[in-house]
């Protein structure tokens, strides 16, 4: 009994394997798998834990968790420039703009000169909302974009083992079998934010199934190249 076979023809088995195995993932994901979203006060020390609805049960997750601190990181300002009768920055001036503020931290404003980081700060080293210019233009900082939240958790399990942990968007947590993602912070009146946890079990087989169809995918091209290579 002959097991000699085909380099491409492994690489072949080895793909149809990948893709099972991503299957196999996806569906204990869909059976097993639960979600939920977790509203939670920006309070240093308040923990708390979630409760998860599926298959007509109340599934409690097997931790607490909390804020302890909120950072927000802003993209470099922005500013329009008023001609003109700046002074009112009404119909009448004459805008140009928006000017971001480079990463060498000088504005360049062509005729109406250049403008360092430290002229657009105050004296607390906030930036200013207006500043007016040696040519009689005038500075308006326009409203301030988000760049990315990130939230610092304690999270307790139910040992009672406290741990810390930081979690951003698009950059999930994982602790104890979830994901915990957070989808947005609200610094209104009611501060708080909403987190999403999820628990994945198929997610290690989703992986390793895309891991093993690149394998077999690169293996199989390299075969072929090889192949076409003797043959010339």
């Amino acid at each position: 009994m002959s097991f000699d076979v085909h380099p491409r023809r492994w690489a072949l088995l080895a793909l149809h394997l990948g893709v099972a195995v991503m299957l196999a993932g996806a569906v204990l994901d869909a059976r097993r798998g639960r979600r939920t979203d977790l509203d939670v006060p920006l309070l240093p020390g308040h923990l708390c834990r979630a409760s998860v609805f599926a298959d007509g049960r109340v599934y409690e997750a097997p931790f607490a968790l909390g804020p302890t601190q909120v950072s927000v990181d802003f993209y470099p300002p922005e500013y329009t420039l008023f001609r003109g009768n700046a002074g009112n920055a009404s119909a009448s001036a004459r805008m140009s703009g928006p000017f971001r503020l480079p990463p060498g931290g000088t504005l360049d404003l062509g005729a109406d000169g250049r403008v360092t980081a430290t002229e657009l700060r105050d004296e607390s080293g906030a930036w200013r909302h207006e500043v007016p210019l040696a040519s009689g233009g005038l500075l308006r900082r326009q409203p301030p974009v988000v760049r990315d939240y990130r939230l610092r958790l304690q999270l307790r399990d139910s040992a009672g083992v406290l741990s810390e942990a930081e979690v951003s968007v698009n950059h999930p947590l994982h602790y104890r079998g979830w994901l915990v993602y957070l989808e947005a912070i609200h610094p209104g009146m009611i501060q708080q934010a909403t987190l999403i946890l999820r628990q994945a079990p198929g997610r290690p087989l989703v992986i390793a199934g895309i891991w093993i169809t690149l394998a077999a995918t690169t293996f199989a091209c390299l075969a072929r190249m090889r192949n076409d290579h003797a043959t010339r």
